[in-house]
């Protein structure tokens, strides 16, 4: 009974850590995006969420995909915390470079030659200096513990806070003055993290034979990027379809209406991240990753249900955070009421096929919700505009989410079969309770009769990063805030 309690109470602990942070941001959401809503036209504010759109881009293929693999060999692989570091730092800058080239070229496309000047600002911040404090922030995450990552990234939302009020009081914010606070609350987040990873450097063991190469982070970082980077498509390829064939006004609505439903979903973010964890260990039980995704869904799915209700009843409440000049925002959040029931629903089946170690074929899956969706955005949204992108992002979802349990039950079904199999002919089975991770040098193992990881063993957001970028899971937006 002891034994049961404490591990529900490390379980509490752990969402309870995430759900820190997420309330942080929805406080932050409630003072940022009325200040920023109200410095910015609906035009200005669809060239700047489009160019942090596009950032959220170069992020994934950066250091989003390059942190979860970095956290997965230093727990999974073993690897040594400094040369995990030194092959995570030195990629950072070598995708940098070019994938700010091709930013700067799509935002002059895009939205104006106008705009590069903040773009140069952007992309020096969200992806050489929030890539060096996102590799960090994974080491402190993977040999520590939530509650230690968690502490550096609350830097980045308070600091943001403070900034754009001073902004706001001072009467000078603007388009490019909220970029550069941006630019701040990010050295902020960069400082904090290379002060917390002093605290472990000294302890972390090194193995000259558990070395990490270039070429296995490389080969990781991809298989992450693709299915990260299919997934903004299908997130984010709405925001830049409405800016080629829609007016910025329109795309500025359409992104108001965005952030304030996915602020109302921050809580289920906080629970999926968290409960990722569970997964990420091996579970040989018959049906072991397909039955937590179904006993996820209860509370995910119910979720969904009430933060849907609760968008169109506080209908009126909106028009009044948002102001006259986002009218149009009022009525696209109602259109987008269903969403979260959606994206709870599609989330949880990536969540048990990482369970099986089934990568490529989650990266498959987010290919195909990606071409779905882009063909739905290309389709629907130069005829119809905002309402395309919310039809497009719903046949999306659909999508992923039938197929996503269509291949869980069929994966966990073939993995019950050769675990059956092995048994039966008394080959070498790995025992689950044999995975251990590093953690403070200890282990911490899976418990063979629950079936879930103690603690210590970082999460993995569902569709990509392991909680690296809270603010862009829902839909990339980087330090858009």
């Amino acid at each position: 009974m002891i034994e049961i309690w404490r591990k529900s109470k490390a379980k509490t602990l752990e969402v309870g850590s995430a759900m820190v942070f997420e309330v942080t941001l929805v406080l932050s959401a409630f003072i940022v995006f009325p200040l920023t809503i109200k410095a910015l036209s609906p035009a200005q504010y669809g060239r700047y969420t489009t160019l942090y759109t596009i950032a959220g881009f170069a992020v994934t293929w950066v250091y989003a995909s390059g942190g979860s693999a970095l956290v997965q060999m230093l727990l999974q692989k073993g690897k040594t915390l400094s040369s995990s570091l030194r092959v995570g730092r030195r990629q950072v800058v070598y995708l940098a470079v070019p994938s700010a080239a091709i930013g700067l070229v799509v935002t002059g496309a895009t939205i104006g030659v106008s705009m590069l000047g903040p773009a140069l600002i952007v992309f020096g911040s969200d992806l050489f200096l929030a890539g060096i404090a996102e590799m960090n922030i994974s080491a402190v995450y993977a040999l520590r513990d939530t509650t230690n990552s968690t502490k550096i990234r609350l830097v980045g939302p308070l600091s943001k806070c403070l900034g754009i009020v001073f902004l706001t009081v001072i009467h000078h914010a603007s388009l490019l003055t909220l970029v550069l606070n941006n630019l701040l609350s990010t050295v902020a987040v960069f400082g904090a993290s290379i002060l917390m990873l002093r605290t472990i450097s000294a302890a972390a063991r090194e193995d000259a034979e558990s070395r990490c190469t270039w070429r296995e982070l490389l080969r990781l970082s991809t298989i992450y990027a693709v299915s990260m980077s299919a997934y903004t498509v299908q997130d984010n390829g709405d925001n830049l379809a409405l800016a080629a064939f829609r007016p910025a006004a329109e795309v500025g609505q359409y992104a108001a209406a965005y952030r304030l439903v996915s602020t109302a979903m921050l809580p289920l973010r906080a629970v999926t991240t968290a409960a990722a964890r569970w997964f990420l260990p091996p579970d040989d039980r018959a049906g072991g990753h397909l039955r937590k995704s179904v006993r996820l869904l209860i509370p995910t799915a119910g979720y969904g249900v009430v933060c849907g209700i609760g968008i169109i009843a506080v209908r009126p409440l909106t028009s009044i955070v948002v102001g006259t000049k986002y009218h149009d925002a009022v009525d696209i959040t109602v259109w987008l009421a269903g969403f979260p029931l959606m994206r709870a629903v599609s989330d949880l089946p990536t969540l048990g096929l990482l369970g099986l170690g089934r990568n490529r074929l989650r990266m498959i899956l987010g290919l195909g919700g990606a071409s779905v969706a882009a063909i739905a955005y290309v389709t629907l949204i130069p005829r119809i505009g905002w309402r395309g992108g919310v039809i497009g992002t719903y046949i999306s979802e659909s999508a992923v989410a039938l197929a996503g349990w269509y291949l869980l039950v069929r994966c966990q079904r073939i993995a019950d079969a050769e675990y059956a199999e092995q048994l039966a002919s008394g080959g070498g089975v790995v025992d689950a309770a044999t995975v251990a991770a590093a953690h403070d040098g200890h282990s911490h193992l899976l418990d063979r009769d629950t079936g879930d990881l103690e603690p210590g063993v970082p999460d993995q957001h569902p569709r990509g990063p392991l909680e690296l970028m809270p603010e862009t899971s829902q839909r990339p937006e980087v330090s858009e805030l």
